[in-house]
């Protein structure tokens, strides 16, 4: 939509007005060079999503069990629905506003500008057209765009401050993100309404590059920038789960099998009968633990090939949790909680 600055406008404050961040105003606003400098009477755009879809309640529906049919958050949906004040209570034929999906983790919209290229909104956005086209695979002629158009690309990485610690708290009466330095100041509250009673949030892991966050609720494995903004849901029915080094996967595992999900969710199946996966150096091999069977009665350390070839199991080293050091040369295996590691 069409804006036009006011009086002590500022572009910092229009975007807090809006409910979007800095960085997507600019996007949308390519002819801004300075964002200090914009006077009143100027025009610019304001990146708006698109409107909500309506749904209407069935019997047996719940706002979470909505949400992630939806692939939006608990959060995402009661602020479509501000009608709704209970989020316990809703019923058979009630219709209810379904929030359009946000971008996948590390993109941010753009609306195409007149005379734009994806040459230049690669340039714009310190990518390359490949990258462009691999986040927006509707563009199937890459000569071919439009203004007005909305598209993906890479979003700028939040800014954090150094050393931050990542953390499940209930200050708010319920187990939610927090994140603070080593010292607890600087709270920031990044998600809200998360999990279910029974799975609440939980087990919180940095990426390796600091960009995201991943965690676990309601059995769903999670995605969301430091900033609680655009959480994802990648995966269901995770157990166990850590980052590739690169910070472009995440290997998982569930009661039967490990699995490596991107970020853009593309899940791809490794091997049955490995659990609790971890990354080794290069991200090209895996470690995990093989369960215990009836002849077997404990859980052996074993590795893979991200490839799901070269499986090998080490028939003398129980192992139910795993974590390798940084050069792959040494893990470090613990037989079951509570008991000591050995390396």
């Amino acid at each position: 939509m069409e804006y036009i600055i006011q009086p002590g406008d500022t572009l910092f404050a229009i975007a807090g007005r809006f409910g979007i961040t800095l960085a997507e105003l600019l996007a949308a606003n390519p002819q801004i060079t300075n964002p200090d400098l914009v006077f009143p009477g100027q025009r610019i755009m304001i990146p708006v999503s698109a409107p909500p879809e309506v749904y209407v309640v069935r019997p047996g529906d719940t706002l979470f069990a909505i949400a992630r049919r939806f692939g939006v958050t608990l959060e995402q949906l009661l602020a479509a629905n501000p009608q709704i004040t209970d989020p316990d209570r809703i019923f058979p034929g009630e219709r209810i506003n379904i929030p359009a999906a946000a971008p996948s983790p590390g993109t941010m919209f753009y609306t195409v500008q007149p005379g734009d290229t994806l040459f230049l909104i690669a340039r714009r956005f310190d990518t390359t057209v490949e990258t462009l086209l691999r986040l927006n695979p509707q563009i199937a002629d890459p000569a071919l765009i439009f203004p007005g158009q909305r598209i993906r690309v890479p979003a700028p990485a939040p800014a954090v401050p150094p050393g931050c610690i990542v953390y499940v708290s209930t200050r708010t009466g319920r187990p939610e993100l927090w994140r603070s330095n080593a010292a607890g100041e600087g709270t920031v509250q990044i998600t809200r309404l998360s999990g279910t009673p029974q799975q609440p949030v939980a087990n919180p892991q940095w990426s390796p590059d600091g960009r995201f966050i991943a965690y676990q609720a309601a059995g769903g494995l999670f995605v969301i920038d430091p900033c609680g903004r655009n959480p994802v849901l990648l995966a269901e029915g995770v157990t166990s789960y850590s980052w590739a080094n690169a910070s472009t996967r995440i290997a998982f595992s569930n009661q039967e099998a490990t699995f490596i999900v991107d970020l853009e969710g593309n899940i791809r199946r490794v091997i049955d009968g490995l659990l609790n996966p971890v990354w080794f150096p290069g991200d090209e091999r895996l470690a995990g633990s093989v369960p215990e069977t009836d002849a077997v009665r404990f859980a052996r350390l074993a590795t893979v090939d991200v490839t799901g070839e070269n499986f090998r199991i080490f028939d003398s080293v129980t192992a139910r949790n795993i974590r390798l050091s940084p050069n792959g040369r040494y893990a470090g295996t613990e037989f079951f909680r509570g008991f000591a590691f050995g390396v």
